[in-house]
C-alpha cells in the first residue's frame, strides 16, 4: 500500500508485485477518518482473502512470521495477537521502554488467555475480514489518532474468539523511541486512546495502577520509620518479581538485569500515570512529533 507517498516507494515495490501481491495507492483521505485507519479500511475492502495480518513500516518481522501467525488462525478465532518486542540499546530510556513493553505484553496476553482480551499490538495482529465488517470496522473511533489495535480488539473480542501466538518465530521487533521528548509524545498518544476504553477495562487499569502506587507509597512511609523492614520487604517483593519475570521472559522476548528492577519499576509507576494525566489536557494529539 502506498499511502500518499511522494518518494521512490513504488519503484521499490513494483518488482515484487504478482497475482498474490498487489499494490494499493491512496492519494487523498477524506476527513474525519484518520489516514491510517482509512488506509487499513481500504486495504481490507480490496483484499480477497478472509484473514488480514498487519504490521507497521518501522517493524522487522522474523523470517517465518506469517507461517507462525497463521498457526493461530483457528476456525473458532476471529483475532490472533502476537508479540512485538523493542530493539535493545544502551541507556535508561531504553530500559524503561523494554520494561513497559514487557509489562504490557504480560497484561494483554494473560487477559486474553483468561477470555478477557482488551488490547493487542497493531504491529503484530491478525483478524478476519468478516469480523471487521461485522463490527463496522473502526466505527465511531475512526477519527481518533491511534486505537487501530486496542479499541478494535475491544469491539471484536468475545471470551473465546481471540488467540495468542507466542513462539519466537512469530515476534515482530520494532524500533523504540530514542529521545525523552518523542517517548513522552508517543505515550501521551497511547494514553489518549485509553479514554475510549470500556468501563470495565478502565476500572481494571485504575485498580492495577492504584495497587502499584500503594506498594511504593507503603515502602517510602516505612522507609522513614523502619528502614530495615522496608528494605527487607522491597528485596522480598522484587526477588519474587524477578523469579516470575524469568518464568515468562523467554516467551515474551525479554530478560532483565535484576539489579535494574526496583529502579525501573519505580520510574514506571511514577512516569506513566503522569503521562496518562497529561493526555487528558492535550487536546490535539498528532501521530508523530
Amino acid at each position: 500500500m502506498l499511502d500518499r507517498c511522494d518518494d521512490e516507494s513504488e519503484a521499490v515495490v513494483k518488482p515484487y508485485l504478482s497475482d498474490h501481491i498487489r499494490l494499493l495507492r491512496i492519494d487523498q483521505v477524506s476527513p474525519p477518518i484518520h489516514p491510517k485507519k482509512y488506509a487499513i479500511t481500504q486495504a481490507i475492502a480490496q483484499a480477497s482473502g478472509e484473514w488480514m495480518l498487519l504490521t507497521d513500516a518501522d517493524c522487522r518481522p522474523r523470517k517465518d512470521w506469517i507461517k507462525e501467525m497463521v498457526r493461530g488462525m483457528a476456525a473458532d478465532k476471529d483475532l490472533v495477537l502476537g508479540i512485538s518486542p523493542h530493539s535493545t540499546s544502551a541507556g535508561f530510556l531504553n530500559t524503561l521502554i523494554q520494561y513497559e513493553t514487557f509489562i504490557t505484553a504480560l497484561q494483554f496476553v494473560s487477559k486474553t488467555l483468561s477470555g478477557k482480551a482488551y488490547m493487542g499490538l497493531g504491529r503484530n495482529i491478525g483478524y478476519r475480514k468478516t469480523a471487521f465488517v461485522r463490527v463496522d470496522g473502526f466505527g465511531e473511533t475512526a477519527h481518533l489518532t491511534g486505537g487501530d489495535d486496542d479499541l478494535l480488539v475491544q469491539r471484536m473480542a468475545t471470551s473465546t474468539n481471540v488467540g495468542v501466538v507466542l513462539s519466537a518465530a512469530s515476534h515482530v521487533s520494532t524500533l523504540p523511541q530514542t529521545t525523552w521528548q518523542s517517548f513522552f509524545h508517543q505515550k501521551t498518544r497511547h494514553f489518549g486512546v485509553g479514554r475510549h476504553y470500556t468501563v470495565e477495562t478502565k476500572r481494571n487499569e485504575i485498580v492495577r495502577w492504584t495497587l502499584h502506587l500503594l506498594f511504593w507509597g507503603f515502602f517510602f512511609v516505612h522507609l522513614a520509620t523502619d528502614w530495615l523492614w522496608a528494605l527487607l520487604i522491597l528485596m522480598l517483593a522484587f526477588t519474587i518479581k524477578a523469579i516470575s519475570i524469568n518464568i515468562v521472559a523467554d516467551r515474551l522476548a525479554k530478560r532483565f538485569n535484576h539489579l535494574w528492577l526496583p529502579i525501573v519499576d519505580l520510574a514506571y509507576v511514577v512516569i506513566f500515570p503522569l503521562l496518562s494525566l497529561r493526555s487528558v489536557f492535550v487536546k490535539r494529539i498528532t501521530w508523530k512529533k
